[in-house]
């Protein structure tokens, strides 16, 4: 088994993708929250970070309890629920928890969770295809770039092939980074 099959096995799908958001799923499933919605914005703010805090310690898995105020936690709730709902993404899941309209609460946890469950996927995959192509020589980086190219040439948009390659090769860690993400969209799409 060759460096990049070894990679390409600990970025599968099913190491990466599959077992995150699984672990994201329970911890949905293990939430100790007994509202189907929020009274307030600070519940909701109170509730979110909790959630958070809880979906970090299921999924990240820490030595050490996680020793980080709640309001902090608040602050890390921001950015995916705006990727989620938009420009004002907290108001709008706010608004959602609130009415109980869309799936309520549930909808806004489960929904940040897919969310974060991503982000943690990319930075697993990223940090592992960064460790991998640091401790390569660049004729092991080019010869890689080769192995992948006639494993997984049906697969690359025709014009990262043109010239030999060549945008394949100058890119290669990018294309690595999105390897798992393609291979589960196409196994998603042979279902």
């Amino acid at each position: 088994m060759s460096k990049l099959d070894r990679l390409l096995e600990y970025i599968s799908p099913r190491k990466t993708l599959e077992q995150t958001y699984n672990l994201a799923n329970e911890a949905i499933g293990s939430f100790d929250y007994d509202k189907a919605v929020v009274e307030s914005w600070g519940e909701f703010k109170l509730c979110m970070a909790k959630f958070s805090r809880h979906l970090d310690e299921k999924v990240l898995k820490p030595r050490e309890p996680l020793n980080i105020q709640l309001a902090e936690y608040w602050k890390f709730c921001i950015r995916p629920l705006t990727r989620i709902y938009g420009s004002n993404g907290d108001i709008t899941a706010f608004t959602i928890a609130s009415t109980g309209n869309e799936g309520g609460l549930y909808a806004v946890l489960k929904a940040f969770a897919m969310q974060r469950a991503e982000e943690y996927t990319k930075n697993e995959v990223s940090s592992k295809v960064y460790f991998y192509w640091q401790n390569l020589s660049a004729e092991e980086k080019l010869q890689a770039a080769d192995e992948y190219l006639s494993k997984y040439g049906n697969f690359i948009p025709s014009e990262m092939l043109e010239s030999n390659g060549a945008i394949l090769k100058s890119t290669f860690w990018k294309v690595l980074e999105q390897h798992p993400f393609i291979v589960q969209k196409l196994q998603q799409a042979g279902r």
